[in-house]
């Protein structure tokens, strides 16, 4: 079967101190299944890193580029993401977003950001969700700066204090969400 065509629907963004988030909807049609949908995405050059935190990339003057996504999707097979109802990924998004935020943290800001990730992810029918995070990867190097894990795209992942990935796919609306958070 050839790869699921998508499109770029809606980008909805956010950042503080040094900590973002962005969700991105891609409409599709197909008959697939989820997780073939899912593959199909980032497999075929559908993730494509400067769809994500568009608004950071028009507002600033910035000439350098900015950090790449760590994963080499060549390499990430279905196995290695993690798939948790609503409720698991909800938990997983605090766990590992939240946190690090220092002691200064606003966690009244905190909290609104999580309800506005919460809310997005309540205008779905998916039952599953999917998670791929720097966290379940080796991260070492070897003296030249080459990583050792291959789903690893480059010594810049190590960058990050943390990235991960959280996607559905709504097969009623035909549509698939992905959302990045990241802390470089």
């Amino acid at each position: 079967m050839p790869p699921t065509p998508f499109h770029l629907n809606t980008q909805n963004e956010f950042s503080i101190e040094g900590i973002g988030y962005s969700f991105n909807t891609y409409s599709f049609s197909s008959d697939k299944v989820e997780d073939e949908i899912l593959m199909d995405f980032f497999l075929n050059g559908n993730f494509i890193d400067k769809d994500f935190h568009a608004i950071m990339r028009k507002r600033l003057d910035f000439k350098a580029p900015f950090l790449k996504p760590p994963f080499d999707f060549n390499n990430i097979v279905f196995s290695d993401w993690q798939r948790f109802d609503k409720d698991g990924a909800l938990a997983f998004i605090w766990k590992n977003f939240s946190p690090d935020l220092e002691d200064n943290r606003n966690l009244d800001l905190e909290k609104k950001v999580f309800e506005e990730i919460k809310h997005t992810m309540n205008q779905t029918s998916a039952k599953d969700y999917y998670t791929l995070s720097l966290d379940f990867f080796d991260l070492s190097h070897d003296k030249q700066l080459n990583m050792v894990s291959n789903k690893i795209s480059g010594y810049d992942a190590t960058i990050y204090t943390f990235y991960f990935l959280v996607s559905w796919v709504d097969i009623d609306k035909q549509v698939i969400v992905v959302g990045e958070f990241m802390n470089d």
